[in-house]
């Protein structure tokens, strides 16, 4: 969480609140000296410690995408919190411990820094189970979602699937059987009655040496693929049929 104002955010530590982020095992190098950066950087006004990312990555040696991390960790561990800064593009941090753990005296190095650093790692260690917890119920429940609920994307394709298959079955189920691409039908519809494609257009003059009535032969480059042309043969022979029988 983000305070808007220095005053109703937390106070700078004393020194020695130091110790017991340098005696914690849970912590890393990194991680600590980061924290301990960012307090000693807070003088204690209202902008606390304003440097930004780039600018701290620079100083201790790091990539700037490094320090975002860690100090997105840290608050999330409760040791950091970010503050608005009035006019400014930089948030302002605050280190800081959980209650438990901070210091009531003056000189606690040695064995109170370890007590203290002992109940810091406690904290982290539980702050870390339940970050995890909830990353993992997240992570199924987006999975739940994606595997049982089909989207609405799904849906559509769903649907335009079926769709084309009944336009591929002719809308009653019976796939249909012309294959004739309508160029080589423009072609190769001239009947005896001089019409073509059924259409009623009159049928061009007949080429030298072709016969008066039949359709016209085609040179093998100008003939469609074989299965086209099966196809085409086979309607050819339906309607001829048609016509000798006056339908």
């Amino acid at each position: 969480m983000t305070a808007d104002r220095r005053e109703e955010g937390p106070q700078k530590l004393t020194f020695s609140a130091t110790f017991v982020i340098w005696a914690s095992n849970e912590l890393t190098a990194a991680e600590k000296i980061v924290w301990f950066h960012d307090w000693a950087l807070d003088r204690g006004g209202p902008d606390a410690a304003f440097m930004s990312t780039q600018s701290l990555a620079q100083r201790i040696a790091m990539e700037p995408k490094t320090v975002e991390q860690y100090r997105g960790r840290l608050r999330r561990l409760g040791l950091h919190e970010s503050l608005h800064r009035r006019d400014a593009r930089n948030l302002g941090w605050v280190a800081t411990l959980p209650p438990e753990c901070v210091p009531r005296g003056s000189a606690i190095a040695g064995k109170e820094a370890v007590r203290l650093a002992g109940l810091l790692d406690s904290h982290i260690r539980a702050r870390d189970a339940r970050l995890k917890q909830g990353s993992e119920s997240d992570r199924h429940e987006h999975l739940e979602q994606t595997q049982i609920r089909p989207s609405d994307r799904d849906r559509q394709v769903s649907r335009s699937l079926r769709g084309a298959d009944r336009d591929a079955l002719g809308g009653g189920g019976a796939r249909a059987t012309s294959g004739v691409s309508s160029e080589a039908q423009l072609q190769l519809g001239v009947t005896e009655r001089g019409t073509e494609n059924g259409v009623g257009a009159p049928a061009p003059k007949p080429e030298v040496g072709a016969q008066h009535g039949k359709p016209k032969r085609l040179k093998p480059s100008e003939q469609p693929p074989a299965g086209e042309w099966l196809a085409f043969q086979e309607e050819m022979r339906r309607r001829r049929t048609h016509e000798a029988r006056g339908w």
